[in-house]
């Protein structure tokens, strides 16, 4: 991971996707396409950021995407994610499994992963 210097002239996420008040489609689709990019990056390098929001997202000038906030991040285990996670991030973007510590760690079936 690198951080990275800019140079002040960013916005969050929200507002540059939406300028003006209004939806602007081909700017959320292109800061989805690099957030995912990002995202599935920090997986890769088993790594879990735990608190994606809206607002630990900014964005550049030129429209380059810049996750932020990494003060939560974990390394993903050799046990698996439910072994390696505790509950934690922003309680408003959370999703609700994580306030139910039996389903974490389970499939949509309810099943444990393997």
């Amino acid at each position: 991971m690198v951080l990275h210097h800019g140079d002040g002239r960013r916005q969050q996420l929200l507002s540059y996707v939406r300028p003006g008040g209004r939806a602007d489609e081909q700017r959320l689709r292109q800061a989805l396409v690099q957030l995912s990019a990002g995202v599935s990056f920090l997986h890769q390098q088993r790594h879990l950021h735990r608190d994606l929001k809206p607002a630990n997202v900014m964005v550049g000038k030129d429209g380059r995407v810049v996750i932020l906030d990494f003060g939560l991040v974990r390394e993903l285990g050799d046990l698996g994610i439910e072994q390696s996670v505790a509950i934690a991030g922003s309680p408003a973007y959370m999703a609700p499994e994580q306030g139910d510590r039996d389903a974490l760690g389970k499939g949509l079936t309810g099943t444990p992963l393997a």
